[in-house]
């Protein structure tokens, strides 16, 4: 492939002779080695790009103050996404870097096709192509899709700029579960009525930088955070994905309403942090291989998730019960 392009720029540039065909050839050589430099960058964890495909790795990696599409400086994440032409070419470099990590040797060899696929995620990022992108996933996985199209849909009624005060405005990150969630999340107010996100540990997701920041700066900024769990888990490359919402209650599996499956990932969270930060600081954790570590954290989450579950249904019996038990009132036996 990569010979058969190149044929066809020779090919292309054939009628210029002298500077002009040195010029022209000369661009590609210098795009090629500022690109190399920004892959290198990319590789040493000093520009990010889109992170990983998979959405549960990304929220490992935000445990640590992580943001995608950003340049890394001291220990703080800046956006570029706003600085054009130069951000296009920060993240065209930063998910190759990340899609070529993800080939096996036989893919490995088609990486014209690679740089293709970078150059159309970056594009598909921008607003309107999202829009287009998430219309087609809509249509064409309505169960999978459907209702965060539905939601970015009613999302766009509200004005942006109105959107943008409410975000600067709320120090957390919010998650919608309903269209109409989706409009009061943009709306200054009544965004903190709408459930807030939730990180890996169950702690709600703070924005970072403070209301004028958020308001009037051009640049996203987030601090590196987290402690020696929340590094080991993004070293470990690992995703940690949201629990269930169902539980089994009186013989039937049921929903937890939203004030319970908020207490549970919050239950949840704090017990596998307690266990976790116990083990990875055990003499004998650096012996292990890495998918033993992998194997081990997986369990404490689930044995975590086990225990909050049944907290969350003891307090749902305990109210329950003593209205099972009530006597009928006088005049209806």
């Amino acid at each position: 492939n990569f010979l058969r392009l190149t044929a066809k720029a020779f090919k292309r540039e054939a009628p210029l002779r002298g500077g002009a065909l040195a010029e022209e050839l000369a661009k590609p050589v210098i795009g090629t080695l500022i690109g190399a430099g920004v892959v290198l960058w990319a590789s040493e964890g000093y520009i990010t790009g889109g992170g990983p495909k998979d959405p549960s790795q990304r929220r490992v990696l935000r445990e640590t103050g992580w943001q995608p599409y950003s340049i890394k400086i001291g220990d703080t994440y800046y956006s570029y996404a706003r600085f054009e032409p130069v951000g296009a070419l920060f993240g065209m470099a930063a998910d190759f870097y990340n899609t070529f990590d993800d080939l096996d040797e036989l893919e490995q060899s088609d990486l014209i096709s690679q740089i293709v696929l970078s150059i159309t995620r970056n594009f598909t990022s921008k607003t309107y192509m999202r829009g287009v992108t998430a219309a087609i996933n809509a249509i064409s996985e309505p169960e999978r899709y459907g209702r965060y199209w539905l939601e970015g849909l009613a999302g766009t009624m509200i004005p942006t700029v109105v959107a943008n005060i409410a975000r600067a405005t709320d120090p957390y990150f919010r998650r919608p579960t309903t269209p109409l969630e989706a409009l009061k999340a943009r709306i200054p107010g009544l965004s903190k009525t709408v459930p807030a996100a939730r990180g890996v540990f169950g702690q709600p997701v703070e924005r970072p930088g403070g209301t004028l920041t958020r308001l009037f700066s051009p640049v996203y900024v987030s601090p590196e955070k987290g402690g020696m769990v929340e590094r080991e888990l993004a070293r470990l490359k690992m995703g940690i994905g949201r629990p269930s919402r169902m539980m089994m209650f009186e013989g039937q599996e049921v929903e937890m309403t939203q004030p319970e499956y908020e207490q549970f990932q919050e239950i949840s969270g704090q017990l596998a942090k307690q266990e976790l930060v116990t083990f990875v600081n055990q003499p004998f954790y650096n012996q292990l291989t890495d998918d033993d570590k992998i194997g081990i954290i997986k369990a404490a989450f689930r044995r975590a998730r086990q225990g909050a579950r049944e907290r969350i249904l003891f307090g749902r019996m305990t109210i329950a019960q003593p209205q099972s038990n009530l006597a009928p009132a006088p005049g209806l036996r």
